[in-house]
C-alpha cells in the first residue's frame, strides 16, 4: 500500500467508495472490528489525568481495544501505561506527539523519544527508523488555537513528507471545520489511511473520536493502517460538556508552558546531546 503524499490524486484515479468500505462490512459480519484511540494526553504533558486514572477510565467507561498515550515530546506517560498493560483488557501502543517545526506528528509503535522542532521529513524518517508509523495530527486546526497545543500541519502537508495516515477527525471542540477540511483532503488525495483520535486532555474526552480497524489487537491496528483498513469515527459532544472542555484550553496552555520550562531547566546539555543521535531502527 502507498503512503500519504502531498500530491493530489486525480478524481478518476480514486478508489471507488465500495472498495473503501468493503473490508468494513466483512469485518463487521465476522465480528473482527477493533476500536482504537491513538491520541491521548496525560499529566506528563498538558493533560489533566494521571496514567493510572486514564487506564482505569478506559477499562470502565469505554469499549476501546487499543490506546496510545501520545504526550507532547515525551514518552514517560506512554511507557508508564505500557508497564500497566497486563492488568487491563486492552493493549497500549507506545507513542508520542512530536511537535515538528512544520506541524504535529503522531509517532506510534516507537520505543525512543523523537526530538521536536525538526522538519517534518526528518521527523517522519526518525519515526520510520524505529519501525513506527507517522500520522499527521489535526492538519487544518486554526492558528488561533496554536498556543493551546493545536498547531496546524499545513506546512507538513506541503513539505514533501510522506505520512502513513492523516487524522481526519479530532474531538477537540472548535475543530468542526478543520475536521471537514482534513477529511476532504484525504478523500481528494485518494489512497490514504484515515484515522480518528480524541486528542483527549481530560478523561471525559477519551474515545470521543476513535478509529475502527480490521482486527482487535495492536498488531492488527498496525497492519490495518498500512493496508488502509481504518475508519474515523466520533461521538457527538453534549453542548455543556463541549463548552466545559473548551474552557479548559487556558489550563492546557499553562500546563504546556510549565512542562516546557521544566524540560529546559532539566539538564539541557544532556537533552541536546541526545537529540543529535541518529535514530535507531527497532528490532523486529
Amino acid at each position: 500500500m502507498g503512503r500519504l503524499s502531498v500530491k493530489i490524486t486525480p478524481r478518476k484515479a480514486r478508489r471507488p467508495a465500495t472498495a473503501r468500505t468493503g473490508w468494513l462490512e466483512r469485518a463487521h459480519e465476522q465480528g473482527n472490528l477493533g476500536r482504537a484511540d491513538m491520541h491521548i494526553h496525560t499529566k506528563h504533558s498538558d493533560g489533566t489525568a494521571s496514567v493510572k486514572k486514564l487506564m482505569d477510565y478506559v477499562r470502565d467507561e469505554t469499549d476501546l481495544s487499543v490506546i496510545s498515550v501520545t504526550d507532547h515530546n515525551k514518552m514517560d506517560g506512554a511507557i508508564e501505561a505500557k508497564a500497566m498493560e497486563r492488568s487491563y483488557p486492552f493493549e497500549v501502543v507506545l507513542g508520542e506527539e512530536v511537535e515538528s517545526s512544520e506541524g504535529h506528528i503522531l509517532g506510534l509503535y516507537i520505543e525512543e523519544r523523537i526530538p521536536p522542532e525538526r522538519p517534518a521529513k526528518w521527523t517522519v524518517a526518525a519515526i520510520r527508523e524505529q519501525g513506527g508509523l507517522a500520522i499527521l495530527a489535526h492538519p487544518f486546526s486554526p492558528d488561533t488555537l496554536s498556543k493551546s497545543g493545536l498547531c496546524n500541519g499545513f506546512e507538513a502537508l506541503t513539505s514533501g513528507a510522506v505520512f502513513d495516515a492523516i487524522e481526519v477527525y479530532n474531538s477537540m471542540p472548535l475543530l468542526v471545520r478543520a475536521n471537514l477540511l482534513a477529511r476532504h483532503y484525504a478523500f481528494a488525495t485518494g489512497d490514504v489511511a484515515m484515522v480518528g483520535g480524541s486528542d483527549a486532555h481530560a478523561l471525559r474526552a477519551v474515545a470521543q473520536a476513535y478509529t475502527l480497524f480490521e482486527g482487535t489487537s495492536a498488531t492488527d491496528l498496525y497492519q490495518a493502517i498500512l493496508r488502509h483498513r481504518t475508519c474515523a469515527m466520533h461521538r457527538p459532544w453534549v453542548l455543556g460538556e463541549s463548552l466545559k472542555y473548551a474552557a479548559s484550553y487556558p489550563f492546557m496552555r499553562r500546563n504546556r508552558w510549565l512542562n516546557k520550562r521544566a524540560a529546559q531547566a532539566a539538564t539541557p546539555a544532556a537533552a541536546g546531546a541526545a537529540d543529535t543521535l541518529a535514530p535507531r531502527r527497532r528490532a523486529k
